[in-house]
């Protein structure tokens, strides 16, 4: 089973490439492996599981908001999850956040479904937003708002080092200065 998972990620390599002919950029190629690997979980599936040592892990996110909140992160603030997939992180901040002061945004239109069935299962809060990030810019997302805090666990280690910086040089345009 090991040696299959090996040979399917050595197979992505010049899938990617093959992809990049068609014109298509690595943020498609990306979401369309995501929705892939996802396409047969739903909410129930992702409860099953335990929380506290798996991908789903509630704990990380917990840790993670401590962290933010000891660096200065306020209830008032604005927040924004870049790759927020599931929502794992997500339930921690929104819980911890005023109302509407959480965005959460994915490329993975599974991922954004999930994340949004598994948020609104597991808080009372509902003045919170998940967005399809895909074929859209920070812009077209959000226009002019900027944010006190912007998250991306595990999405930089995810993407080539070329579509790390247009992701950085995007969302610093919404990053407030302080």
């Amino acid at each position: 089973n090991m040696n299959l998972t090996k040979i399917k990620w050595l197979l992505l390599f010049p899938l990617r490439y093959i992809f990049l002919l068609f014109g298509k950029d690595w943020r498609t190629f990306y979401a369309i492996i995501l929705n892939r690997q996802d396409r047969k979980l739903d909410i129930s599936s992702i409860k099953r599981v335990k929380h506290d040592t798996n991908f789903w892990a509630l704990d990380t996110g917990k840790q993670v908001k401590k962290l933010l909140v000891n660096k200065g992160l306020k209830k008032n603030h604005d927040f924004l999850d870049y790759g927020c997939g599931y929502g794992r992180m997500a339930l921690p901040f929104i819980d911890y956040l005023n109302d509407n002061k959480y965005i959460g945004v994915d490329l993975s239109k599974v991922r954004v479904k999930l994340a949004k069935e598994y948020i609104a299962s597991s808080t009372k809060k509902k003045s919170y937003k998940i967005l399809l990030s895909l074929n859209q810019t920070m812009y077209s997302l959000v226009k002019e708002k900027s944010f006190d805090f912007i998250l991306l666990y595990s999405v930089i280690n995810h993407n080539p080092k070329s579509e790390v910086y247009k992701i950085l040089k995007e969302l610093k345009k919404h990053l407030k200065p302080s």
